[in-house]
């Protein structure tokens, strides 16, 4: 609010002047999203899990997805015919589906090809958890573009640790902490 205050009292000043204030008001909203990204992935927010089909929300959502990645990148959907439904709340499984997206989008500058796939499965049993082989619901989201080295590779799902120059490394621990409230698991290879 200052900086917009502040930016009326110099609309004379000289363009230098008026561009460090622009710069000093675009750290603070980076501050901003920054603090807020940190309080969303501490918090244990009240989700709305509820039995839903991952198709019906990639396909919610698919206009959106082709934004995202923008025209360089192909978007392939290969959604299973037959699959089942799982329990998460749709919105955070769309959040997820973003995140991975915008992730697969960087990887591919120069454009490529993304693609999406559901399929069912069927987990192991777990003598430690007294469960027993119980159908689960598969997403994979590939992308043809530059990969990760192994060292990139181990700490993806570490908070706050990023490639990306304007990036705050939460995207990724945040889809683990989602899918994982969802009783699912997420893997990475490159």
């Amino acid at each position: 609010g200052y900086c917009e205050i502040l930016a009326r009292k110099l609309a004379a000043a000289p363009v230098d002047a008026q561009r460090d204030l622009q710069e000093i008001q675009r750290a603070g909203l980076k501050a901003a999203g920054i603090a807020r990204q940190i309080l969303e992935f501490s918090r244990r927010q009240e989700t709305e899990a509820r039995a839903v089909n991952p198709n019906t929300l990639i396909r919610e959502i698919g206009d959106i997805l082709r934004r995202v990645v923008g025209e360089a990148v192909k978007l392939e959907l290969r959604l299973s015919s037959d699959l089942g439904n799982t329990r998460i709340d749709p919105t955070q499984f769309q959040q997820v589906l973003l995140n991975l997206c915008f992730n697969a989008r960087d990887a591919m500058p120069g454009g490529g090809k993304l693609t999406i796939r559901t399929f069912n499965r069927h987990a192991p049993a777990s003598p430690a958890a007294g469960a027993s082989a119980a159908p689960r619901v598969g997403l994979e989201i590939t992308d043809t573009g530059t990969g990760m080295d192994d060292a990139t590779l181990a700490r993806v799902f570490e908070p706050f640790y990023t490639t990306k120059a304007h990036g705050t490394g939460l995207g990724l621990p945040m889809v683990r902490s989602i899918i994982a409230e969802a009783g699912g698991t997420i893997a990475v290879r490159s």
